[in-house]
């Protein structure tokens, strides 16, 4: 996700400190109160796409003033938040940073396990990649089953791509609530044990329709175009909005808009992504297949542009209403948020056909599906970095024929847009709390029978009697 950091002035909720933090103990701290305790364990703070559905459920479970909540920020670099956007009290979790003095808290796991065995919670509630928690699966419900305060764990998670057995039968199942991201991930889960797909929910994404929203008026639209895109403004212009990694496959994208120039077509690609990550070279890649910058495609300046800090919001959003076309080349997607931000902004879609990305644009009819994995040849494998799974590739010449297809009937095009832009600016954070409030109302429950049961009993619930 390529949104901007809050550059707010206002005091962090927590100052970072190179000494172990003093954390009580939980029987010092268990009093009388009437708000609810959440310790929230994911992306916070950062400009990426875990982090902007972290806010948006964190803000809105803050609204209604029933929370306690503390969160260990994945990739929060200990900046200044702005505690409205970002509200709760905030423990960093960075890879360069330790608590206790130690070795760098990868993803924050150390932090995260401390405050779980040390302060009292009522709902844990975790939204991060299944192969991210499953190292540290058993040390949760042993706390689970020992610590002398229960608590109640929810675990909204995603798939990119089909899993190990041990992710679901291993993280999806620790969770008493597991809650998938779309009908694709539990499918998957099904794939492995029917029993846990059977207590799994989905919840989708919502998208901020304040933030991301169809600028209606022609003109400006228009002005918007020559302030992005100056003398090119005239040219039929594709984005593709995502981070420059491996399974967003920017390349493919460059390979795609080759073959539409050795097709006749001329359009303007514009890759809002930092030029160098995980991902390669973008400038190097173009040289290879003959495209130059700021004649066949455009990137965000180097140097200002990196990342972990986009542009601001309000110009993305501007960026959307500018651009003919928005374009995704990834290997899979748990939901892929800038699909349905370009949605928002009424801006055409093509996606490949895989993962969540069928389900998110519906078989083809909320923008256009184009093939993917549909040879052995459409098929690659990373290795050890991308955990050996084995990842579908976007067809290329498809793909651009299906473009070429979208620029000789755009009116047609259009008419996909309108159907997205129903379905994802309907799709509010402020409809989907309500089915978010009830599982928390239920996971609390939950944790409110089990200490009346440790306290009638004098023993500690066990929360797992399900895989008896």
């Amino acid at each position: 996700m390529t949104t901007s950091k809050a550059k707010s002035k206002s005091k962090s909720t927590f100052k970072p400190t190179n000494s172990k933090p003093k954390l009580n103990s939980v029987r010092s701290t268990i009093q009388s109160h009437n708000k609810k305790r959440i310790l929230i364990w994911g992306d916070y703070g950062a400009a990426t796409g875990f982090a902007t559905v972290g806010k948006n459920i964190v803000q809105n479970l803050d609204a209604t003033g029933e929370y306690e909540i503390e969160i260990v920020a994945i990739n929060w670099t200990s900046e200044p938040l702005d505690t409205k956007e970002w509200p709760g009290k905030v423990w960093p979790a960075i890879n360069t940073m330790s608590m206790d003095g130690g070795p760098p808290d990868f993803h924050g796991i150390k932090t995260f396990l401390r405050l779980l065995q040390t302060r009292p919670y009522d709902i844990v509630f975790i939204y991060q990649d299944t192969f991210v928690i499953l190292p540290i699966v058993e040390q949760i419900l042993e706390i689970q089953r020992k610590i002398n305060k229960p608590f109640t764990t929810v675990y909204y998670f995603p798939f990119d791509s089909s899993p190990p057995e041990e992710w679901v039968k291993g993280a999806v199942a620790m969770a008493d609530f597991p809650i998938a991201y779309t009908n694709y991930a539990k499918q998957e889960v099904e794939k492995w044990s029917p029993e846990i797909a059977a207590r799994t929910e989905v919840i989708y994404h919502g998208t901020n329709t304040k933030e991301f929203f169809w600028i209606k008026d022609q003109f400006q639209r228009k002005e918007l175009r020559k302030k992005f895109f100056g003398p090119m403004a005239d040219r039929f212009i594709i984005a593709n909005v995502n981070r420059n990694q491996p399974r967003k496959d920017p390349s493919r994208s460059l390979m795609i808009l080759k073959d539409l120039k050795d097709k006749g077509y001329n359009p303007l690609l514009y890759l809002h992504m930092a030029h160098e990550d995980f991902g390669g070279n973008i400038l190097e890649q173009a040289k290879n297949l003959n495209l130059v910058l700021g004649q066949d495609f455009l990137i965000p300046q180097p140097g200002t542009f990196n990342p972990s800090s986009g542009f601001p919001i309000n110009i993305l959003n501007e960026i959307y209403n500018s651009v003919d076309l928005y374009l995704t080349t990834a290997w899979g997607e748990g939901w892929g948020l800038t699909v349905t931000e370009a949605m928002c902004c009424h801006v055409p879609v093509v996606a490949p056909a895989n993962t969540s990305l069928v389900e998110i644009l519906d078989g083809g009819n909320r923008g256009y599906l184009a093939p993917s994995g549909d040879t052995p040849s459409h098929w690659v494998v990373q290795g050890p970095n991308d955990l050996n799974r084995m990842r579908p590739l976007v067809n290329v010449e498809q793909t651009a024929d299906t473009i070429i297809h979208i620029m000789d009937n755009y009116d047609e095009a259009l008419l996909k847009a309108d159907e997205a832009y129903k379905w994802a600016s309907g799709l509010t954070w402020k409809s989907i709390m309500p089915q978010w409030d009830d599982v928390f109302r239920r996971a609390y429950n939950r944790t409110r029978v089990a200490e009346n049961l440790a306290s009638t009993k004098n023993v500690q619930p066990n929360f797992i009697e399900w895989k008896k």
